[in-house]
Order: structure tokens, then sequence, then C-alpha cells
């Protein structure tokens, strides 16, 4: 069995630090580049074409071409393992692999023809959808490449660096999925090499015969621009991303799961994939797509199941609930009940209170009636009795009321006359009071006529005046050479005030100019002053150390106020050494930060200082510390220890400073926790730090730093050390005469210029004084100019309005004349007024004398009537007495009768009330049957008396108030929660009904789904065991199948025994490693998950695979041999794994590589199609026929276009391996460059 190794001496430069210079996985200009790709060995050497056809195209800066090599090579095996070739270049070829130059050549093309290396035909057919060919043309670090991969092992080995990756990137985005399952790099446009515009893939896959459309091979081109725009083609005809992807998956193809899709940039993605993942993952690569859709399915309706558990839950507790308590509330709820009765009996009795009433009422109205009828009877009988005696008395009476008529009349007509009387004396009043209006009326007029008269004659006396002033005109005025002068005086005044503004602008530009001189000056003595002591040394450093922190500690200074603790500045300046030869140690353990740090004493001191900070000084560049504890906790002595191995003390022992500010250097940066040494520390004592647990100390002039890695052993420590700088803050250094000058000259310059600014201010005052005199002159002059102004325009406008007033008074006088006219007439009708209403007066007197002279009559009459009244009086009255006792028994009897009526009325009138009321009771029994049947009984029958009644409803009452009912409500909530009781219960039924449907449904789906996915893993974990007991390991694979843990499975589905808590079941794990789930009920499919279980050591029990039980190298070997597991039973037509290998020990690869091998290229052959990458092989791996090795190399030593045709004379290299041999064995010594094995073993360097 012939063995392959490849060994690369180059700088292991990934394709990362290679994507940094330019494109992903680019290489530098100088690179030279080697892609080998393997191929079967042909048969036919007419299989292959000449160099002739291809142009060769020399190496150009910047880019790496590759030489299309068409050469005529055989390779024959012989029985020890030993190979020959023969070839027209002689190019002998390991196990029938091509190695070709790719650092400066342009393309590469190598057509297989399926033959194994011993010339026989290959009988392993590609499986469809398996990769037949790629062609990459600029993208990434190729120029050119086509691969023929073979259809089972693809081995890509080759250097970090050289573009392995690149073939995994190639069939992700030609496939039509995206950079994102690559982990790389996240744009399509990175992909296209450097300085190209456009990168094209290509990739051939195996059609499938049986299936109408892809029974011939698909040519799927993708296209990348630059500007990160893509394209697809199929069979030449373009075609959409979608369309392509659904042609992959087609195929099965499925980029996106790890299980079949392992970049080098996700393999720790797929270590860290959870059980649950894998599980899917496992399916979607070796499932049919129903169990996929089973498997959602059971998931989905489990999810409806148990939200409609979860919701039924609640309705669940709530009916039990709700029946407790209307179980406990029965007892109060009877109570209620009897009392409700008893206050309904009470209730009725009330109501029927108007009926025995009415009864008593209606006896009593009869009563009343007939007594009133009697009564009548007798007054009758007695008044025939009577009535002629009687009768003389009506005539008398009869005279008495004609004679008070008459009486009556005649003092009516007397109080008519004497009321005439009066009201035709109040007329004449009346006339005398209008007389008296008209004389006053004519007063009034006199007195106007006088006004006027006077009025009449100023008038005449302004006229005359007017018409003199008319005769003398005003002297004339020149308004435009006034206004002209006005205006010059204004523009004068604006002028001058003008001038007086920019003086006083150049004034406070100068005064402004000289309080920044003056505070700069200020400034300048101040950091004089400051420069002699210490502390101001330290605020000079921290100014030139960080302006922005020192302009923050002068703010801090000045406004301690604001804040409730005491705010302390940068240690730079709060802080000294105590001793100055320690000052190198101490600084190298701080950092500028630390330096200009604030340190304040609590939170909101905190927030106070940041708000300050960034708000209003807008200062940024400002670092703040929080200490809230003592200095105290971080004071601790020198163990004995380190002062053997010759420290002197803590770090923060060398320092002076307040206690807060050198707790924050303590939490900060650990100098409790540093020692230091002024000496170096001997080889014994390094040695033992290391192993003590010290991460940081100084000793002499160097600083050290421990790292450990305690997952590695005590033996993982590194140590990094640093030189110490000379300290710059901590320091005694003398002052600064440079800059003590430059504060000296800055004094002087400053004090200069202020003298200068002072005469300029001066100037600028007197000249202010003489501009404000001017404008007070001109201002001056325009108001006397204004003044003279207004008063000629004002006697020109009185002199021109004088016509018009003159009119205006020789109309009021005319007015005046025509009031006087008005005077006279009006006087003279008032004067026949008050002759007419003498007149009236007169006559109104006549008529009162002649009414007087009837009022006598009159009264004559009215007494004469009187009389006659007294007369009939006196004889009505001795007639009355002759009869009184007949006239008092007829009354009394007539009273007796008013009496009865009146009683028999009122009885009458309570009956009919009542009657109401009874009315009232009779529609209450026609609505209430309950009622009727009570008054009927109770009351009617038994012609109950209203006393009766009332010592019922007293008794009845008593026991209403035996009864005692806590809450009123009680019925009420009684009868709702009974309701609600009711509701829920209809509920559950309809609950248990759907829970029945869901269960039904996911039994029959688990019935499909389950035997099979047992079946299915049960495959997956003997191949898995299989393999590692090859490698005298063990390992299975098995299904956790979780099961749900809600009560209401048990209650609803039918279980007898309740489900195992989730922490239970997880327990439930038997030494041989496998689950124990017979006793759960497997319900929660969204948990199920795959679990591998590993070991590597006879002496330790199965363990789960995870990142914590097992190492690097065997995790990697467990997902090489779970991959390979799923090989024979995935649909996938092919597999990539990148860089599994890394971290494997040489042991497991070995035996990774051996089973790889055994499955992958079976006589079989059901291995399917593989690319395993790797930029590592070992020496004697295993070897078998139909594996195809591609190899992919570059460095400065490999040929140039041009050299040796481009290729690698693999014939040469192992018949110099060989002589070397002989030489070795005859006791001679050679050295060829390249190291070769012995035997069979061939070593080729790459």
């Amino acid at each position: 069995m012939a063995r392959l190794r490849a060994r690369s001496e180059f700088a292991d430069d990934d394709e990362d630090s290679a994507r940094r210079n330019g494109t992903p996985g680019s290489s530098a200009p100088d690179d030279r580049k080697r892609v080998r790709l393997s191929n079967d060995q042909d048969k036919d050497s007419s299989q292959w074409s000449s160099d002739e056809d291809e142009e060769e195209i020399p190496y150009t800066n910047g880019t790496n071409h590759l030489n299309g090599i068409r050469r005529k090579s055989t390779v024959d095996s012989d029985e020890d393992g030993s190979q020959s070739s023969s070839g027209e270049e002689g190019i002998p070829l390991s196990n029938g692999t091509t190695h070709v130059n790719t650092a400066h050549q342009k393309r590469l093309s190598v057509k297989p023809n399926g033959n194994l290396p011993n010339g026989e035909p290959s009988k392993i057919p590609h499986k469809p959808g398996a990769v037949v060919r790629v062609k990459l043309t600029n993208f990434v670090t190729y120029t050119s490449a086509e691969f023929f991969p073979g259809p089972s092992l693809n081995m890509v080995i080759g250097p970090n660096g050289t573009g392995k990756s690149t073939l995994v990137c190639a069939l992700c985005l030609g496939l039509g999925w995206g950079p994102g399952h690559l982990g790389r790099a996240k744009e399509l446009r990175e992909f296209v090499k450097h300085g190209c515009d456009e990168a094209i893939i290509e990739i051939e896959l195996q059609g499938d015969p049986r299936r109408p459309g892809v029974r011939q091979n698909p040519v799927i081109r993708r296209t990348i621009r630059k500007d990160n725009k893509n394209s697809f083609e199929v069979n030449g005809k373009a075609i959409g991303v979608k369309k392509v992807l659904e042609l992959a998956r087609s195929f099965s193809i499925q980029i996106d799961n790890l299980c079949q899709f392992l970049p080098q940039d996700r393999v720790v993605e797929f270590a860290g994939m959870t059980p649950i993942e894998l599980l899917q993952s496992t399916l979607q690569a070796a499932a049919g797509p129903e169990m996929l859709e089973w498997h959602q399915n059971l998931k989905d309706l489990r999810a409806e199941q148990k939200k409609s558990l979860t919701q039924n839950k609640g309705e669940r507790e709530t009916l039990a609930n709700l029946q407790r308590r209307q179980d406990a509330a029965k007892v109060e709820y009877d109570k209620f009940i009897q009392l409700q009765e008893v206050e309904k009996k009470i209730k009725w009795m009330e109501m029927c209170r108007p009926i025995p009433v009415y009864s008593a009422a209606k006896r009593r109205a009869q009563e009343a009636k007939r007594k009133r009828e009697k009564v009548e009877a007798e007054l009758k009988v007695l008044g025939k009795k009577t009535a002629p005696a009687l009768q003389k008395v009506k005539a008398k009476q009869e005279y008495l009321r004609r004679t008070a008529a008459y009486a009556k009349t005649a003092k009516a007509d007397l109080d008519n006359g004497i009321k005439d009387v009066e009201r035709k004396k109040r007329s004449i009043e009346q006339v005398a009071d209008e007389i008296k209006e008209i004389e006053t009326q004519m007063e009034a007029e006199a007195r106007s006529q006088k006004k006027y008269r006077e009025d009449q004659k100023r008038v005449r006396l302004q006229v005359t005046n007017l018409e003199q002033a008319m005769k003398q005109e005003p002297e004339p005025f020149d308004s435009a050479a006034t206004n002209e002068r006005l205006r010059e005086l204004t523009q004068q005044k604006r002028d001058t005030e003008e001038s007086i503004s920019n003086m006083m602008r150049q004034a406070q530009e100068v005064q402004s100019s000289a309080k920044a001189k003056k505070q700069q000056y200020d400034n300048a003595k101040n950091q004089l002053e400051a420069l002699e002591s210490q502390s101001g040394q330290q605020e000079s450093k921290l100014q030139r150390l960080s302006h922005e922190s020192d302009l923050a500690w002068k703010w801090v200074q000045k406004n301690q106020s604001k804040f409730q603790n005491k705010v302390f500045g940068p240690p730079i300046v709060e802080c000294s050494l105590k001793d100055p030869k320690y000052a190198d140690a101490v600084e190298s353990l701080l950092q500028q930060s630390e330096f200009t740090a604030f340190t304040v004493q609590s939170r909101e001191d905190f927030r106070t200082l940041q708000s300050y900070m960034n708000n209003e000084l807008k200062l940024h560049d400002i670092s703040i510390r929080t200490v809230t504890v003592s200095l105290d906790q971080f004071r601790q002595s020198l163990p004995d220890n380190l002062k053997d191995w010759g420290f002197e003390g803590w770090a923060i022992n060398y320092l002076n400073g307040p206690d807060p500010v050198l707790a924050m250097l303590c939490m900060t940066k650990n100098l409790h926790q540093t020692p230091i040494a002024l000496r170096d520390v001997s080889e014994a004592n390094f040695n033992e730090i290391s192993r003590s647990s010290l991460g940081s100390y100084v000793a002499g002039k160097t600083s050290y730093r421990v790292t450990r890695r305690r997952e590695y052993g005590d033996q993982a420590v590194s140590t990094m050390t640093r030189s110490l700088r000379p300290a710059r803050f901590w320091t005694n250094q003398a002052v600064d005469t440079q800059q003590k000058q430059e504060l000296q000259e800055l004094i002087l310059e400053r004090r200069e210029e202020l003298k200068q600014m002072q005469k300029e201010l001066e100037e600028f005052r007197y000249r202010r004084e003489e501009g404000r005199q001017r404008l007070k002159d001109v201002e001056q002059e325009k108001d006397d100019l204004t003044r003279e102004k207004d008063e000629k325009q004002k006697a020109i406008a009185q002199f021109k309005a004088l016509p018009s007033k003159l009119e205006q008074l020789k109309e009021k006088h005319e007015s005046i004349q025509e009031n006087l006219r008005g005077i006279v007439s009006r006087h003279g009708d008032l004067a026949s007024r008050r002759e007419d209403s003498f007149f009236r007066k007169a006559g109104a007197a006549l008529q009162v004398a002649k009414d007087t002279s009837r009022l006598r009559e009159l009264y004559i009459s009215s007494i004469k009537a009187e009389v006659l009244v007294i007369e009939a009086v006196s004889d009505h009255e001795t007639l009355a007495e002759q009869n009184q006792d007949l006239e008092a028994t007829l009354q009394a009897k007539r009273d007796e009768a008013d009496a009865a009526a009146t009683e028999a009325q009122e009885q009458n009138t309570h009956a009919k009330s009542l009657a109401k009321q009874v009315v009232a009771v009779s529609k209450e029994m026609k609505d209430n049957a309950e009622l009727d049947t009570f008054i009927m009984n109770e009351v009617k029958a038994h012609e109950i008396s209203p006393e009766e009644l009332e010592a019922r409803i007293e008794s009845e009452n008593a026991q209403r108030d035996i009864i005692h009912v806590g809450n009123k409500n009680i019925v009420k909530e009684y009868e709702e929660r009974q309701r609600h009781i009711q509701k829920l219960t209809d509920r559950l039924q309809e609950f248990r009904k759907r829970q029945e449907e869901f269960r039904a449904a996911i039994e029959e789906i688990r019935n499909l789904f389950e035997p099979k996915l047992d079946a299915l893993i049960a495959k997956i974990s003997d191949a898995f065991s299989d393999s590692f007991s090859r490698i005298g390991c063990a390992g299975i694979v098995e299904v956790y199948k979780a099961s749900s843990i809600d009560d209401a499975d048990d209650e609803l589905l039918g279980n007898s025994t309740s489900i195992q808590s989730q922490a239970q079941i997880q327990n439930q794990r038997n030494t041989s490693g496998n689950m124990d789930t017979s006793s759960g009920n497997g319900l929660d499919f969204s948990n199920w998950a795959l679990h591998i279980s590993v070991k590597f050591r006879e002496n330790e029990p199965l363990s789960l695979l995870d990142s914590h039980r097992q190492s690097g190298g065997e995790r990697a070997v467990s997902t090489i041999f779970y991959l390979m597991a799923l090989q024979s039973l995935s649909r996938a037509p092919f597999r990539v794994v990148d860089e599994i290998n890394q971290g494997m020990d040489p042991r497991n690869e070995r035996m990774v590589h051996g089973r790889l091998v055994e499955m992958a290229c079976g006589e079989s052959g059901g291995g399917g199609q593989y690319f395993l990458i790797t930029p590592k092989l070992l020496s004697g791996l295993t070897y078998k026929r139909g594996m195809r090795v591609l190899c992919i190399v570059s460095g400065e030593k490999m040929p140039r276009a041009g050299e040796g045709g481009g290729r690698i004379d693999f014939a040469e290299w192992i018949k110099r391996k060989r002589e070397l041999d002989a030489k070795r064995e005859a006791g001679g010594r050679g050295d060829s460059g390249v190291g070769f094995g012995s035997g069979s073993e061939v070593e080729v360097g790459a």
C-alpha cells in the first residue's frame, strides 16, 4: 500500500491575513502559487491534449496566472508498492496525482478519463447532483482554474493561504447560496480577484437519467461583478437565483446544512450545535421530506395542545376553586333563602293591610248612610208641622231685605256724587298747574332772548376784527430752503452719531482685547509663581499631558460645593512618591488614563461631574473613576515568600496621596497586589514566581506579567516582559528654565501691549466727547430752525383761514337773528295758551258749585232710607222672638241631618281611597299566583282584622330578627358562581373533546414518524459505533425523546402515572450512556434531540459530546465520524469538510483518515462524494482506489512560467529519494533539500 505525505516548509499565512491585503484569500504580489489537481491515471495518453493548444502568459506583478498543462503520463504500481513512470516529460505521479504550478500561469484544465492508477477503468460513477467539474475565473486568488473532482473521496491539500478554502467558497456561491453560509466575507464583491471587474464560477453537476429535465449534466454559471451585482446561467440560459436554488435542492444539495457543508469558519459552529439543532440538521440531511413534515406537524400539534392545556389549566383550577367556595357558602345560602322567605311573607302581609281596613271602612260607610236617611225623614215631618208659624217670619224678613236694598242704593248715589265733585276739583288744580308751567316757559324764553342779544353784539365785534386782520398779510416764508437746511442738519447728526458709534465699537474691541491680554498676563504670572512650587510643576505636567484634564481640574477646584463629597483630581497632581528611586517601577504600572483620572466617592457625584464635563464644559477626553470602598481593604503586608524572592514591598506602599485616589489605583491597576524589587530576580526565583499565583511584578528594570491557562494544566504558563521607561511625572526635576523664560517674556510683552491699549482708549474718550459736543450743537440748531418754521407756517395757515372764519361768523350772526325771531313767535303762543287755561278754570269752578247743591238732596234721601231699615229690623226681631223655640227645634234637626250627611260622605270617601289600594293588591295577585294563594288562604279565608294582621306581622318580624346572615350579597354571588361553574363545566367537556382530537392526531403521526426515526438513528449509531470500535473507542448516537411536564397530560390523556420532571428525565442515563425514556411520554417534540455519546479511554464511561468534556481533537474526531455515518444514509450527493483535522493529534488523524478512506472508497462505492480540505497530512496515511488528491501549493521556490514547463517533476524527486536511500544504506550521506521516507512511503515536499 502506497502512502502519501505532504509537508509545508513555508510560513502559514492564512487566508484571513491575505484578505487584509486585498480580496479574500488573495496573495501578495510576489507570491508564486502552485495548484496540484489530482486525476485518476489515464489509460490512454491520447486523452490528454498538448500544451501547444494553450497560450502561456508570463507573470505580471500583482496577478496570479494559471497555465493549462496537457501532459501524457502513466504510473504503474509494482507489487512491492514502488512506482515507475513514463511520459512525454517524464512526470511521475504518486498514485494518480497530477501536480501543476499555478504561480504565474494563466489557465489550467485537466480532463479525467475515469481510470484507476493501475489502468483499470473506474467502476464508481458520480451520483446525481455530485460535482463533476468546477471552473473559476478571477475568483479570489485564481485567475483561471478548472477542477475535476472524483466521485468518492477528494482530498484538497496544501499550506495555509494557498486557496484551498476558495474551492469551498466556489461551491457555496456557485450553487446559489450567499456568503453568510461561509462565515467569511459579507459581500459578494469581496470574492472578485483584486484588480478585476468580475469573477465567474462555473459548476457542472452530474445529471439524473431518471428525471426529466436533468438527464444531461446541468452547468451552473454565476458571474459576480465588482459593484456587488451578480447573475446566473444554467446551460447558457439566464435564470434567477430562486430557480438555481430549486435546482440544487432537487438534487438534495443543502449548503445551509452543516451536516453536508462544513466550511472552515463554521467548524466551531457545528461543534456548538445543540442536540436539538443536530437532530434537525440530521433529518434534513438523511431523512425524507415526509419525516421533516411529520416532525414539524408533531411540534405544531404539541404546541397547540400545550397552549390549549395551559389555557384550560387555569379554567380547571378556577372550576375547582369555585366548587370549593360554593360548598363553603351553602349553609349561609340556605339561611339567606329562609330569611328571604320570611321577609317575603312580611312584605305580603304589609301589602295586605288595606284589605281588612277597607272591609271595616266599608261597613262604617254603610252604617253612616242608613243613619243619614233616617234623620232626613224626621226633618221632613218636623218641617210640615212648623210651616204656618214660620211663614209670617219669612214675610217680615222679605220686607227687611227690600228696605235694606233701598237704603244701600241711596247710600251709593251719595258716594258717587261726592266722588264726582272731588274729580272736578282735581281738574281745576290741573289747569292751575298748566298756567304755572306756561308762565315758567315764558320766563325761559325771555332769558334766551337776552342771551342771544349778547351773542349778536360779540359776533359783530369779531367780524369787524377779522375784516381788519385780512388787510394785514404775513411776511413771505421760504420752506424749501428751510427744509434743505433741516435735511443737512439731520445728515450731520446721523454722521456724528455713526462716528461716535464707530468710536465706541472700536473702544469696546480694544477694551475686550485688553481684557483678554490682561487675563493672559495674570495667567502667565500665576503659572510663573506656580512653576516655583511642587504642586505647580505637577499641574504644568498635567496641562502638557492632557489639556482637557487640566481645564477640568481647575473647574473642580472652584466648584467643590456642587458635589456631595470631595472630588479628587488626577493622581499626577494628587499623589507623590515616598522614594524617588521607585519612580520608574511605579509609573510603569500606570497608563495615561490612570494618571489623568478623577476620583469621585458616589454614583451621584459621578453623574454630576460627567454632566458638567460633557454638557457645559464640552470636555470629552475626561476619565472619571468611582470609589466606594476604603483603602484599608487593600492594605496588606508583604508575605515572607515574596521577601525571600527579593521583593521589597507592594507598589501602593511607595505612593503618598488621598486614600480614595490610592484605593482607585488599587481597584484599576492592582497596585496592592504588585510587588516591586530594585534588583532583578534570579532564574530560580523566576520559576517559583511562575508557579505561584502572582499575576504581575516589577524587578530591576523590567516589568513582568504572568498569564496562566488553567484548562491546560500547571505547565501552561507564559510571562510577558517589558523594559521600564524613565519616569516622567513623579520626579524631582529642576524648574524648566525654558518655560520660565517664555513666561517672563510673555508677561513683558502683555504689559507693553496693555499700556498701548490704555493710550488708545484715552484717545477714544477725547474724540467721543468732541463728537458728543458737535451732536449737541447740531441738535440745538435743528430744534431752533424747526420751531421758527412751525411758527411761520402757523401764521400763514391762520391768514389763509380768515375768509372761511369770517363766513362762519356771518352765518352764526344770521342764526342768532333767526333764533330771536323764533323766541318772539313762541312768546305769543304761550300767552294765548295761558289765557285759554284761565277760561277753563273758571268754567270748572262753576260746575263744582252746581254739583255741591245736588249732593245735599242725595244726603237727605239716604237718611230717610236708613230710618226705614231700623223700623223693619225691629218688627222682624219681635216676631222671630215669639217663634224662637220652634225654630230651635227645627234647626237642631237640620244640624243633626247635616252631621249625618257629613259623616256618611267622609266614610264613603275613606272607603273609596282604601278601595284603590285594594285594587292595586288585586293586580299584584293576578301577576303573582303565589301571592294570590297566600291572600286567599291567610287573609280572606279567615276574615282577619287589621289588629290580627298587625300581630302576625310583628310575629314574623321577630322570626326575621332571629336569623343572622353575614354577607347580604350571598345569594347573588352564590347564583353567579353556580352559573360560572356550569359554563366552565361545559367548556371542560369541549376541551376534553379537543384534547382527544389532538391526542389522536399526534398518535397517528407519531406512529409513522417515530419508528422511521428510530430506524434511521439506529443505522447512524451502528455506523458511528463501528467507526469508533475500529479505533479502539466507543460511541453511540441516540434520540432523546423529551417528555412533557404538564400535569394535565396525565389527567386528560389517560396516563396512570404522573410524568416525570425534566430534571428527572435528564438523570435517567444508564451506565452505558443510553437514555431511559420509557417512563416518559415523549410528547415534547420541540425538544427531541440527538445525543452523541463517546469515550476515548477504556477506564471512563460514555459521556455526552460537548465543548467541556472532550478536547478539541476528540470533538473533531467525533464530528467527522458522525458525518461519515450520515454518508451512507444521506440523500446529499456530496459532502464538504474544511480543515476538520485541525486540532487532532497524529493518532486521531490517522484513525479518522483511514476510516474516511474506507467508507468513502469502499468496494460498494456507496460512500458518495467527499471533499476533505486540509493544510497538513501525516506520513503513512491510507490510500485506496477512487481517491483523488488535489494539491495546491505556493512559495518562492516554485518554478516560474516557462521553467520546466511550469510543473514539478515528481519522477525526478522520487529518483533522487531512492538514490539518497541507497547512499545511506552504503554509509554515505546526501541532502536533496526534501525529505523522503523509506520503503514504499513517498514524502512530497510542498
